[in-house]
């Protein structure tokens, strides 16, 4: 059993029903002594990807973005996307990764370091054990990918938490679920106040409504998905948390004056 200590929050039934279409596929660690580890390059990947550093610096890129995965950092990595080491290791490397089917969940940020690789190892370690035994079933290994996910979330929710000005935190947090279809109650509501008193901390802070940076971060999202001419109207209504390709297209001519389709044109010609 993996213990939470004491005042620490962690993921509630319910939670985990968030990750079950991430199932286990394969994991591992890698451990090089000497500098010049580089992650073997790959152009389509049918899987998402995992990778938390226990030692050293991974450099990896995806797409055209470069990442720097320091000691105690994680980083996820989109299946069918090109990434890849973009230079070798200066010094030892230790990392554990999983492959897994399904989407990289979308309210854990894709790079983003943890202050506690305790059980993170744990997990990883029960998942090596446990694959190499036939007779345990592969429902017991997504499980551990399930309970992985929810710890990283944790953790990742906690030093936000920790931080001294409430506004700043939420602030933070709706940036990070930018892709959910969040409103104001909701947002009160995880963060356990009134959505009058937290948008009037949130609009003395910022000088703009909560509702209408939640409206900004979304659109924001939303265009960065737009501009991407690899998904279909459809797929970006699903991404962005809509029920319908028809609920996208009213949201979105509300707010922009457009359709996304025509937004889309608009910034081809651009």
């Amino acid at each position: 059993m993996i213990k939470y200590p004491r005042g620490e929050t962690h993921c509630t039934e319910g939670v985990m029903t968030d990750y079950l279409e991430n199932r286990y596929y394969l994991s591992g660690r890698v451990a090089h002594s000497n500098a010049g580890w580089q992650h073997r390059r790959r152009q389509t990947h049918s899987r998402s990807d995992l990778i938390v550093a226990f030692s050293g610096t991974l450099h990896i890129y995806e797409n055209d973005r470069k990442y720097d995965v320091k000691e105690g950092e994680f980083l996820f990595l989109r299946q069918n996307v090109p990434s890849g080491g973009y230079k070798p290791s200066v010094g030892p490397v230790e990392f554990y990764y999983v492959l897994f089917d399904g989407d990289v969940p979308s309210d854990i940020p894709k790079h983003a370091k943890l202050s506690d690789l305790t059980r993170p190892r744990m997990l990883f370690e029960m998942m090596d054990h446990y694959n190499s035994m036939p007779e345990i079933p592969r429902g017991l290994l997504s499980n551990l990918v399930q309970v992985l996910f929810c710890d990283i979330r944790t953790q990742c929710e906690n030093q936000i938490f920790s931080s001294s000005s409430v506004s700043e935190s939420v602030r933070g947090w709706v940036i990070r679920n930018c892709s959910r279809a969040l409103t104001v109650s909701d947002t009160a509501h995880r963060f356990g106040y009134s959505a009058e008193h937290l948008s009037r901390l949130f609009a003395a802070e910022y000088g703009v409504s909560l509702k209408a940076f939640i409206s900004e971060k979304r659109l924001a999202f939303i265009d960065s998905l737009i501009a991407d001419r690899r998904y279909t109207e459809a797929e970006i209504a699903s991404m962005a948390d809509f029920a319908s390709e028809n609920q996208l297209a009213k949201y979105y001519k509300y707010h922009r004056g457009v359709t996304p389709a025509r937004a889309r044109e608009q910034m081809i010609k651009k």
